[in-house]
């Protein structure tokens, strides 16, 4: 018979080393994190307030400020608002499509934007050629303001321009466009324009 202290144990199993302990611990963690987070993203989402401009209302992230149009501008071009993520000086200001905007992707710092929304009554639409970007065709199923929206979207050493169409009622005849400048690195100017998109997906005309 062999000695008792000669018997060799078996591994402790999972349950008995503490590791499942551990997991249970790390995996509830991550549950109890991710709940909380989807209710503070959708308490972000509803608790925004909706911000009235001229024929059209959005809600803007808590950050960003909205500069209204000057009202100079003739009714068949004119900017309805520049929306900023970042502290801009009054002479940055892009509110009158008579004057030139002092702001250019080189401009913008990184992960910010800076964002004009036009109003159009007068011409036709514009197709861009060549179309770099343009997942959300017109005929496409992407929904904006309840109607369907073009986008593209340019990519340079300086930053990123994304442009979005969007077809207000009486589209062709009057659209709505905006025009964002994204500072920074890929990664930035991709997280810049999902910001910006679920920002126009507040977006309803008030008029038409």
């Amino acid at each position: 018979m062999r000695p008792l202290s000669a018997v060799v144990a078996g591994p402790p199993s999972l349950r008995d080393s503490g590791w499942l302990a551990v997991v249970v611990a790390v995996s509830a963690a991550l549950l109890l994190g991710g709940v909380l987070l989807g209710i503070a993203l959708t308490a972000d989402a509803t608790d925004l307030p909706r911000m009235e401009l001229e024929g059209l209302t959005l809600q803007l992230p808590e950050e960003w400020v909205a500069h209204e149009g000057d009202g100079a501008d003739p009714a068949g071009h004119r900017v309805i608002a520049h929306l900023v993520s970042y502290g801009v000086e009054p002479a940055q200001l892009c509110t009158s499509f008579e004057s030139e905007c002092p702001i250019g992707p080189g401009d913008v710092p990184p992960g910010e934007a800076s964002v004009v929304i036009t109003g159009w009554s007068e011409g036709a639409p514009p197709i861009p050629d060549p179309i770099l970007s343009r997942p959300f065709g017109r005929e496409a199923e992407r929904i904006i303001g309840g109607e369907p929206a073009a986008f593209e979207l340019r990519r340079s050493d300086e930053g990123a321009t994304a442009w979005w169409q969007l077809s207000p009622p009486g589209f062709p005849d009057r659209w709505i466009e905006i025009r964002a400048f994204l500072g920074g690195g890929r990664f930035e100017q991709d997280r810049g324009v999902r910001q910006i998109d679920q920002m126009l997906l507040t977006l309803r005309f008030t008029d038409g």
